[in-house]
């Protein structure tokens, strides 16, 4: 795929939007989610909720939604802003249908792209999040929680370049975490142009999980009475 020559605000905003996802971004979002949800165990906070009699699964699901809009919404927020300021300095505010490049032998207009990267930002957050959760439930210490958080994604940043570790690339969630490589799929890489699909619902599984996993602690889990 051959990538075209960068016009006005909107393709440069959305160059922006779908490299959003790095390791300082990963690790940043851990860091936010991992120590929001620990915090709530480790000084147990959390049984505060149970006084005013409101179910555990409904407490864990708004502990999930709240940092999700919270977090989807300052992202939006940002790009949008990012945008408007590039228009206005550049006078360019360029074009919704302007092509990226060729995808399978088809030109992929940006907004197209754009969309597929705001999915896969939405994936990427609640893949954190619940994650965040379920650790946050087990181990129940901040740094415990954000240090295995960060050394997953940190790790697995530095093993997947290794020529023995990509033939299994494909195969682990974090793979697609990075959205660059599924959003603008090669045939030769991961599940080529299916690789958008597989990973979007990989992404969104694991996220299922996850949360089906902590529902199923936080049940079990007991405060300790004071």
């Amino acid at each position: 795929m051959t990538a075209v020559t960068v016009e006005g605000a909107f393709e440069k905003m959305s160059l922006t939007f779908v490299s959003f996802t790095s390791v300082v971004t990963l690790s940043l979002l851990v860091i936010l989610f991992g120590d929001f949800f620990a915090q709530k165990f480790e000084t147990e906070k959390i049984r505060y909720y149970r006084l005013i009699r409101q179910a555990k699964s409904r407490t864990l699901l708004n502990h999930l939604l709240i940092p999700f809009l919270i977090s989807l919404s300052f992202l939006l927020l940002t790009i949008i802003a990012n945008y408007l300021v590039l228009g206005i300095t550049s006078g360019n505010w360029g074009s919704l249908i302007y092509p990226y490049g060729q995808l399978s032998q088809v030109v992929t207009p940006y907004w197209q792209v754009d969309l597929w990267a705001l999915g896969f930002l939405v994936l990427t957050l609640l893949f954190i999040i619940t994650l965040s959760q379920l650790l946050a439930v087990i181990f129940k210490k901040t740094l415990v929680v954000v240090g295995i958080e960060l050394l997953l994604i940190v790790g697995y940043d530095f093993l997947h370049q290794k020529d023995l570790f990509k033939p299994f690339i494909k195969f682990l969630p974090f793979e697609y975490l990075f959205g660059v490589s599924v959003v603008f799929p090669d045939e030769k890489y991961l599940f080529g142009t299916n690789s958008m699909l597989i990973g979007a619902g990989y992404l969104l599984i694991c996220s299922l999980i996850f949360y089906l996993l902590t529902n199923l602690l936080y049940q079990k889990w007991l405060y300790r009475t004071k």
